[in-house]
């Protein structure tokens, strides 16, 4: 039931992501995606205690690609078509800042393991900013260092059950490759039983039929 539950979470997340994306102007879609579907996570960040400094930069950005986000709508429309190319140079400077919001968050995230902050390790790692799923070793290693204080609701719990259905997924299909074996090896000596039955039975026929054979040559011998 927990394995069914994880695959509907996850499922439910990439059909959200995907809805988030189709939702995006198709002109240079590749580069635009990688900002429109980012853009709150870069948000989310004023959340947290060490940006404050940085939440008018954070505004300003988050306003950016809201206009270019429409502007992306009238290029792809056509009515604007004239300024696809200020478009993408819009794109290409905003993806360069949102590169600079994820490094941050990267080496927040750093500081936080190093400095066993777990509140600021647990706001990081749930703000989107930084890519779980290759650094879940080490988030799952931190929270079982410190446990005692961290909340896993989120991004942490959905680590540790991946986790623990990858693990529990392994030993069944080796638990099930065992049995699978055992039942191919007795389906064979069955076979095998079977066949040998079958011969046995048949030299046993023919044993019976020379005899009977002899029998009747002997008793025609008798009465000639």
């Amino acid at each position: 039931m927990k394995k069914i539950l994880l695959l509907c979470i996850v499922s439910l997340g990439l059909f959200a992501q995907s809805a988030i994306s189709l939702a995006n102007p198709k002109v240079y879609v590749v580069l635009g995606n990688v900002i429109y579907d980012s853009v709150d996570n870069v948000e989310s960040l004023k959340s947290i205690g060490r940006y404050a400094a940085f939440i008018p930069k954070i505004d300003k950005y988050v306003s950016e690609v809201a206009e270019a986000k429409k502007l992306g709508y009238l290029v792809e429309s056509g009515q604007k078509k004239s300024q696809k190319t200020q478009y993408l140079k819009t794109l290409r400077k905003l993806a360069e800042e949102n590169k600079y919001f994820t490094r941050s968050a990267n080496s927040t995230f750093k500081s936080a393991l190093e400095t066993r902050d777990s509140g600021l390790f647990l706001s990081i790692v749930n703000s989107g900013m930084i890519d779980t799923r290759k650094n879940s070793a080490k988030i799952i290693d931190y929270y079982n260092k410190h446990s005692d204080e961290i909340n896993p609701d989120g991004v942490v719990q959905n680590l540790i059950d991946d986790a623990y259905a990858k693990k529990h997924k392994k030993k069944y299909v080796k638990k099930t490759k065992s049995l699978t074996n055992k039942v191919k090896v007795k389906r064979i000596r069955e076979a095998d039983k079977a066949k040998k039955e079958a011969l046995e039975k048949k030299l046993s026929d023919d044993v019976a039929q020379k005899k009977e054979n002899i029998r009747q040559e002997q008793e025609k011998e008798l009465f000639k």
